[in-house]
């Protein structure tokens, strides 16, 4: 853990802004989902 915090290269920087990226993106489009889901069920 120690190296891997001492030793941050743009090619690690930028895989973990993807990761982080596409996380919000599927916990969004789940919230969404679950959303309208309960929303239809509700009508």
């Amino acid at each position: 853990y120690n190296s891997i915090r001492s030793i941050i290269t743009p090619d690690l920087a930028a895989i973990s802004v993807v990761f982080i990226a596409c996380s919000a993106v599927a916990i969004f489009l789940l919230d969404r989902l679950v959303g309208l889901d309960i929303f239809l069920k509700s009508k």
